[in-house]
């Protein structure tokens, strides 16, 4: 064996494509990361919000709105997080995106999104949670 290589899958490449079926079947006994292909089934969870940079508190209208002790920061960082529900037609699973495909996830184009992203600047955040689904 040539020094550097080894018998597992080498970390520049991307890892097998896998079905969510045989993932649920490993359980938590095995580690397994894998790529998996498939469509949302349902977006159960979706936070939008504009955080304050200096205490992590709701940025609303340029200011922060931390009272005790008050924040006079004048920067907020944009946060997104949701939890889709996604299946590949061998199973079903739970999955959390962040701020980066949040806009994909939605359908939503760069424009539509940086329209979203300064009208929330306004309230400064969304939550919206689903009581169900229907298909």
């Amino acid at each position: 064996m040539a020094l550097g290589k080894t018998d597992t899958q080498s970390c520049d490449s991307p890892p097998p494509m896998i079905l969510l079926g045989v993932w649920a079947l490993a359980g938590a006994e095995q580690c397994i990361v894998g790529r998996v292909r498939g469509h949302v089934v349902c977006v159960l969870y979706l936070q939008l919000q504009w955080t304050c940079s200096l205490c992590g508190s709701i940025y609303t209208q340029e200011r922060c709105t931390r009272s005790q002790p008050p924040c006079n920061s004048t920067s907020a960082v944009f946060q997104a997080e949701a939890k889709a529900a996604v299946e590949d037609g061998s199973g079903e699973a739970h999955i959390w995106f962040s701020c980066p495909v949040i806009s994909g996830l939605l359908g939503l184009a760069m424009p539509q999104w940086e329209g979203l992203q300064r009208s929330l600047r306004v309230r400064g955040h969304l939550r919206v949670y689903t009581r169900g689904r229907s298909l």
